[in-house]
């Protein structure tokens, strides 16, 4: 079983099952085909009475071979397990774990699938899987589309299988689910599909991924000729993406599914909507509808009366969206009472006609509303049939209607646009049109709402950003040109911007303005109705606005003065032939002014109307018209001015009327044409009626004609009979559907057909023989032209029936042909040779061998199944493709395997080996010979394989034990003595030798009993048991050595000759091992580095006391204070130094008749024999203390040690030697707590204590065996910009639910030597957490300071492993901390490891400066990039003056070695603001942020500028 949580295992695939009535017998078919092997499991959620008691488990474990079991919280998923909700509860998964829920009351069936689908789409995304069994309502139908939403796969019952067909039948109207199937199919084709996407073979070049573009635009034009949708402008990998998903679901090659997209609409038309992803929800993004309501209930403040809130939801999906933001909209409107209608207007439109059905329904299940909020749920919804429906009054509020937001019109005036995760999908310059359409939608001022994975691509003014959280935009005015959408998607044309400007010049059309203003008069431009179109220059000498409403006329702007004027040199321009005429106008007082209208040139038409001031001129200068307003003037001048102006105003007149006499005159024309039109019609139709007669006679022809044709068709029926009578086989003829049309009389051998069968659908009629699948065959052919066969045996006979197509003259399939034939004799000989083959692979298999036969290709044409047993393949697979048998030959030995087989007389016999597929390795004994052919049938080559491989290991074994006795017979430590049956010596080895001073051959044929004398206890020499006892061995020279002789029996069978060996004597010099064990025995008593006794035989001492009656015997546990702190400065030799001086130090402190020992590492004991009374052990333990705490000399320094004693007394406070030891031990310990250098007395309180220390330890050492441990982040961020520059990462333990912090254990982990364990757990754990940390944030990852101590840069495979660390981010990303204890030791390794990490790229970090012991001469060479001020130094500055200085010394200090500075613990503003005044670089502390697990510390880095 492989538990989800499995690190390295495949990933697990969660299948979630619901079902309800009649769902018991469905999931019994379902579990019954389930098998075990697949990363898989199953949740089950079966609705069930919540008082019940269920024993749907013990059902299902009798169908199944899965192991089945109830529902635990808490319980991490395993594969092959089949999980079952218990009643009365809900069950989710989340992150590979079950999770147990309490039932909400919203009233919906127990246990609710739709929770459960819901969380294993949101939990296992693309490995999640839904089935739907049979159930009545349609709880799980939103689960579904979860599940489907989320890229998994979806399966429903067949409704038609189903007892109860509402729960199947609703997720089926949903169009989610990619399988409707029996029970008892779903699993099969389930692994169909997630096999083949797991096994996409490396080469994406096959795949659908890899089609080019050419291609995939086809696609694209067949999709929208069937769906009417162009996905030109979605993105490619979308496209690709669900192509290949329907290719895996039908399982086709991708060229295959393209020719089935091609001329299948069906399949067009599913591939079309799983593009239109619909993912959707009520108050999806919470967050984001709070600030969207907040922004419309503004827009309601400002809103007018009589208007209507407008807004549009493009892509609503089945209408979740635009129901959440018609409730706020209606709030935001009408917050109190709806009495009278709405005064909002909803536009909610999609693509997808299933999903639009869904939101026109208007009613949503308990899971689908259980996101919207109560008092929005109570006012805007009603329960009804157990669902939830919208009211009546919100519902008339929205148009739901199928709309292309990207190629269909816009609605206008819209106030708000919810365009969220409908872009996502669209390619950039698609994106770009959609905007351009929604700013050319939206009110100015007007909403736009994108999802949080979308944004504005680009700013040009098209909207300005409201809130960039929530993807709030709001309409702006852009100089981009608006395209209105077409069809298809057309490019937009470019329009340059405008160039960016130097400072102090303008755009180029205001310089073209004041150009124009600059050497042209003042002038009005006029297109071709003489509208103003263009102002150019002052013209309000002559031109005034009136009041009224004004059509731009240049008549309602022209004075009046000039107006007569001003028309008639218009009407003369646009009816004669000058390209322009002026006019010059007088008026007493007011200076002169000359007019002049001009034709424009270019396209169109239109003409400009200038005025030039003019200066003032005699009375002789002609061509002036003069408007008296005063005198003094001459009336005959003025008459005549007059005169003139009025003539030439009449000739303008005159003009016009002839102008429209024309167009009347042309309108006149046009009605005579259209009388002759008329009149031309009328006689077409006279013409027409004698046309249908004409063809009325013709169609009496061609009736005579089709009455020949008849009798023609009767003729060829006749003959057409009496073929299907002559022929041998049965004939069966079918129309599309399937019902029978003709039939011949022999088709009876399989058919019951009589005549009243016509018309019957063929497979409806009786068989003889059962014919399998035939509706499907017949189907196929007709469908696709396909040619099947299938033979049919029973008891008397044996047919073979065909189906082919009935093609008319059009080549159109018309049906089918069945064609039955009788084939027993051909049947006959075939199960003959059959039989014969099969007598030869009985013998065949009855072999030890594989035996095979091939072709001389290569062809495998016989194989026995012996080849799964020997190389662990399929039969099939192998008879398929014999270069498998190959592939499995052990690499080192295929080359001289092809060798033998292409030899040239095709004969070999080989050993080799093969790897077989669980990764074992065999030797394989392999012979083959040629067989030449016979002229009818080619030669071949027939061979068989042997496993040899126990055959081989036992010669390998026979050859390693030979080689095992020569090293044996070798040796010179150990005689050995090879004797016959008499005990005479057949062979000596060369310490026999070595021993005696004899020679081997000298020794052949004496006895034993010459060399060793005889065994003193009276053992026989020729018994077989062991003599392993002390003997004595004669030398050459005459003296006897201690040996031990042991005698083993050899067993040998089938040989009785006298010099066959029957045993061997094993001889050994005892002599230096009686030293040995002299010298042993001393070891034990005493401690070789010190001298002292050892701690068994102190232990053994307190045991003769205690047993001797002694009753005053006392025990004090002397513990080395600071013994640690002397190894890491001074090196381990100092510290054997040390240990030696305060062993004689305790002898001089003890008594004569007190016993002095070493307990191991820095720990001593005194026994004390005679301890009358408390004063004389205090006066013992202050010598000791006092005797330890001198200083101690060392070669070039001073060492200082102090100590930690407890003192426990016999009997008082221990009855035996252990309980004596262990509760000195605990006495010790509370002296150490109490500050150290001191004694104390045990307490029986003091075991309580003891006993969490030890059980600390326990539960330590278990969790770090079982890495309950995990990591959190603080943040330091920096001062001046309050960036987040680095986080510091803290170890925490997870311990029975609840995490504990690194101080509660830190210390047991220091005392107990578990710090090196712990230190390479948390170096893995943050390893891992950089990586998602890099993948989560990107350039924007901070740096991770990771705390390191002395003792762990001391440990070799630590620091190997810091210095071939690549985490992600590089080496740049980490921060090494360190205390300044670090420096204390200049030889330690851990200085050297640090200047190698900043080598690297690391940078150095000193923690908790100021409150140790700093050698600056390191420290500068230490180079430390950032230096942490002690939180205690902080404190201090807020209490006095003194305290801010000696801050401002610590951080000056810093930054004088080069290094930054971190303020670490400030925990309100006032420290913050203490850090910032003392130039501090960065900060870190409670006030700014608690640690946070990863998760946490990703989101609040992310959110935060």
């Amino acid at each position: 079983m492989t538990s989800a949580r499995d690190s390295g295992s495949a990933r697990l695939r969660v299948i979630a099952v619901g079902s309800s009535a009649g769902g018991i017998e469905a999931l019994s078919q379902l579990l019954a085909t389930a098998s075990v092997g697949r990363d898989e499991c199953f949740v089950v959620a079966q609705h069930l009475s919540p008082t019940d008691t269920s024993v749907l488990p013990e059902l299902l474990a009798r169908v199944t071979s899965l192991q089945v079991s109830a529902a635990v919280d808490g319980m991490p998923l395993a594969s092959g397990v089949v999980y079952v909700t218990p009643p009365g509860v809900d069950v989710l998964v989340d992150a590979g774990v079950l999770r147990v829920a309490e039932a909400d009351d919203l009233g919906r069936p127990q246990p609710s699938i739709d929770r459960l689908f819901t969380s294993v789409g949101v939990s296992c995304g693309v490995d999640s899987v839904a089935i739907l069994l049979s159930g009545t309502g349609d709880d799980g139908a939103a689960g579904v589309e979860s599940v489907h939403s989320a890229g998994g796969v979806v399966a429903a019952q067949d409704p038609a299988t189903a007892t109860f067909a509402g729960m199947p039948g609703a997720a089926v109207a949903t169009g989610t689910p990619d399988l409707v199937l029996p029970p008892g199919e779903i699993l099969a084709a389930l692994a169909r599909i997630v096999d083949s996407a797991s096994t996409r073979p490396s080469d994406t070049s096959k795949s659908a991924l890899a089609l080019d573009d050419s291609t995939l635009e086809q696609v694209i034009a067949v999709l929208r000729d069937v769906t009417g949708v162009d996905f030109s402008g979605y993105k490619r990998s979308t496209l690709l993406r669900q192509i290949e998903r329907r290719q895996r679901l039908i399982n086709l090659s991708t060229d295959e599914y393209l020719e089935r997209v091609a001329v299948d609409a069906i399949e067009a038309n599913a591939l079309g909507r799983n593009v239109l992803v619909s993912v959707t929800a009520f108050f999806r993004d919470a967050d984001v509808w709070v600030a969207v309501g907040e922004q419309m209930r503004a827009m309601a403040a400002d809103l007018a009366v009589s208007d209507d809130l407008r807004i549009w939801v493009p892509g609503c999906a089945s209408g979740e969206e635009a129901f959440t933001i018609a409730m706020l909209a209606a709030e935001a409107v009408h917050p109190r009472s709806t009495d009278h209608p709405l005064r909002i207007k909803v536009f909610a439109t999609d693509l997808d006609e299933r999903a639009l059905a869904i939101a026109r329904r208007g009613r949503y299940s308990d899971a689908a509303v259980s996101t919207v909020p109560e008092h929005l749920r109570t006012r805007w919804m009603q329960r009804v049939d157990g669902e939830w429906e919208v009211t009546p009054a919100l519902r008339e509020a929205l148009v739901i209607a199928r709309h292309n937001v990207a190629y269909d019109p816009p609605f206008p005036r819209i106030s708000v646009i919810s365009l969220r995760n409908t872009m996502i999908y669209f390619q950039n310059h698609l994106q770009e049109r959609v905007l351009d359409l929604c700013q050319f939608a939206l009110a100015p001022g007007g909403l736009l709402v994108l999802g949080l994975s979308e944004r504005i691509p680009r700013v040009d003014n098209l909207f300005s950003v409201v809130d960039p959280a929530h993807r709030l935009y709001r309409r702006g005015h852009s100089a981009r040109i608006q395209h209105l959408p077409s069809g298809r998607y057309v490019p937009p044309v470019f329009v340059h911007p405008p160039p960016t400007l130097t400072p102090g010049r303008e755009p180029t059309s205001v310089l073209f303005r004041r150009l124009l203003a600059t050497v042209a008069p003042p002038s009005l431009v006029l297109d071709d109705s003489d509208t103003v179109i263009e102002v150019v220059g002052d013209v309000s000498p002559w031109c005034a606005v009136s009041i009224g409403q004004h059509t731009g006329h240049v008549a309602d702007l022209i004075r009046d003065r000039y107006q007569v004027t001003v028309r008639t040199m218009l009407s003369q321009l646009r009816h004669s032939t000058p390209e322009s005429v002026t006019r010059v106008i007088a008026e007493a007082g007011a200076g002169r002014v000359e007019i002049t209208a001009a034709r424009l040139r270019g396209k169109g038409s239109g003409s400009v109307l200038s005025f030039r001031p003019l200066p003032e001129a005699s009375s002789a200068d002609i061509d002036v018209e003069v408007v008296t307003r005063h005198p003094p003037v001459d009336d005959d001048t003025v008459l005549s001015q007059e005169l003139h102006a009025t003539q030439d105003a009449l000739q303008s007149t005159i003009e016009d009327l002839s102008s429209s006499n024309e167009e009347l005159q042309a309108l006149n024309e046009e009605l005579q044409a259209s009388s002759e039109e008329l009149q031309a019609t009328s006689e077409e139709a006279q013409a027409s009626n004698e046309e249908l007669e004409a063809t009325n006679e013709e169609l009496t022809t061609l009736n005579t004609e089709l009455q020949l044709r008849g009798n023609e068709l009767i003729r060829v029926n006749v003959d057409l009979q009496n073929i299907q009578s002559s022929i041998t086989s049965g004939l069966v003829i079918v129309d599309r559907e399937m019902r029978v049309t003709r039939f011949t009389p022999l088709s009876v051998r399989l058919f019951s057909l009589i005549n009243e069968d016509l018309g019957r659908p063929l497979p409806a009629v009786p068989t003889t023989i059962p014919v399998p699948d035939l509706r499907a065959d017949l189907e196929a052919t007709i469908r696709s032209r396909a040619v099947n066969m299938r033979e049919l045996t029973s008891d008397d006979r044996d047919l073979l029936v065909q189906t082919q197509p009935y093609v008319d003259a059009e080549d159109e399939v018309r049906g089918a042909i069945v064609v039955v034939t009788d084939v027993g004799d051909v049947a006959a000989e075939r199960r003959g040779r059959e039989a014969a083959l099969a007598n030869l692979n009985q013998v065949a298999e009855s072999v030890r061998e594989f035996v095979w036969q091939r072709t001389l290709t290569g062809e495998l044409t016989m194989a026995t199944s012996r080849v799964e047993e020997l190389y662990g393949l399929d039969h099939a697979a192998v008879l398929e493709d014999p270069d498998l048998l190959l592939a499995a030959v052990h690499p080192d030995d295929r080359y001289r395997v092809q060798t033998a087989m292409a030899s040239a007389d095709r004969r070999w016999q080989i050993e080799y080996r093969i790897v077989r597929p669980d990764g074992s390795v065999r030797w394989i004994a392999e012979s083959a010979q040629f067989v030449p052919g016979n002229g009818a049938e080619p030669g071949h080559v027939v061979g068989s394989s042997l496993d040899i491989t126990d055959r081989r290991d036992l010669r390998e074994l026979a050859d390693r034990r030979s080689a095992v006795l020569d090293a044996v017979l070798r040796t010179e430590d150990t005689g050995v003595l090879v004797l016959d049956a008499d005990d005479r010596v057949l062979s000596a080895n060369a310490g026999i030798s070595a021993l005696t001073g004899y020679t081997s051959s000298f020794l052949i044929g004496t006895p034993m009993t010459v060399l060793v004398e005889p065994d003193p206890a009276g053992h026989a020499e020729h018994d077989d048991r062991d003599t392993n006892v002390p003997r004595r061995i004669v030398t050459a020279d005459g003296v006897s050595r201690p040996v031990t002789v042991e005698v083993q029996t050899v067993s040998v069978t089938g040989d009785d000759s006298a010099d066959a060996p029957r045993r061997i004597a094993l001889v050994r010099d005892i002599s230096r091992m009686r030293e040995i064990t002299t010298e042993l025995a001393n070891r034990q008593q005493y401690d070789l580095q010190t001298g002292l006794l050892t701690r068994a035989y102190l232990r053994s001492k307190t045991e003769e006391l205690m047993a001797s009656g002694v009753t005053s015997v006392a025990l004090l546990w002397i513990d080395l204070d600071g013994f640690k702190e002397v190894n890491d400065r001074f090196g381990h030799r100092a510290g054997d130094l040390v240990l030696a001086t305060i062993a004689t130090r305790l002898h001089q402190a003890a008594r004569r008749h007190d016993i002095v020992g070493r307990l191991g590492g820095d720990e001593f004991a005194v026994l004390v024999t005679r301890s009358q009374d408390l004063h004389g052990l205090d006066s013992l333990a202050l010598r000791v203390l006092a005797a330890i705490r001198e200083p101690i000399p060392l070669q070039d320094s001073l060492a200082y040690v102090s100590a930690s004693v407890g003192i426990a007394v016999h009997p008082q406070d221990a009855a035996t030697a252990d309980g004596l030891l262990h509760n000195a031990d605990t006495a010790m310990y509370v002296a150490k707590d109490r500050g150290r250098d001191r004694h104390a007395y045990f307490a029986q309180e003091m075991n309580a204590a003891a006993d969490e220390r030890a059980a600390m330890r326990q539960r330590l050492g278990a969790a770090l065996s079982r890495n309950d441990f995990e990591m959190h982040y603080q943040p330091v961020v920096d001062l001046v910009d309050g960036r987040t520059v680095m986080v510091e990462a803290l170890v925490r333990w997870r311990r029975d639910g609840e995490v504990v912090s690194a101080a509660d254990f830190i210390e047991y982990a220091a005392e107990t030597g578990q710090m090196r364990a712990l230190g390479r757990i948390v170096l893995q754990l943050v390893d891992a957490d950089i990586t998602a940390m890099h993948a989560a944030l990107g350039d924007r990852q901070p740096s991770v300071a990771v705390n390191l101590s002395v003792t762990e840069l001391d440990e070799r495979d630590i620091t190997d492993w810091l210095l071939a660390w690549e985490p992600a981010g590089g080496l740049g990303k980490i921060v090494a901390e360190v205390t300044e204890s670090v420096l204390l030791g200049p030889d330690s390794r851990a200085l050297d490891t640090l200047g190698l990490l900043r080598r690297l790229g690391a940078t150095i970090s000193i923690d908790d400066f100021g409150t140790g012991y700093s050698n600056l001469e390191l420290l500068d060479r230490l180079e430390p990039g950032i230096i942490k001020v002690d939180r205690s130094l902080l404190r201090r500055a807020q209490e006095d003056q003194r305290g801010v200085n000696i801050l401002d010394a610590a951080v000056q200090l810093a930054h004088a070695l080069d290094a930054k500075v971190v303020l670490e613990g400030v925990e309100d503003e006032e420290m913050l603001a203490i850090a910032g005044e003392k130039h501090a670089d960065l900060a870190q502390g409670y006030h700014i942020a608690r640690p946070m697990p990863l998760a946490e510390i990703i989101d609040w880095i992310a959110q935060r500028p």
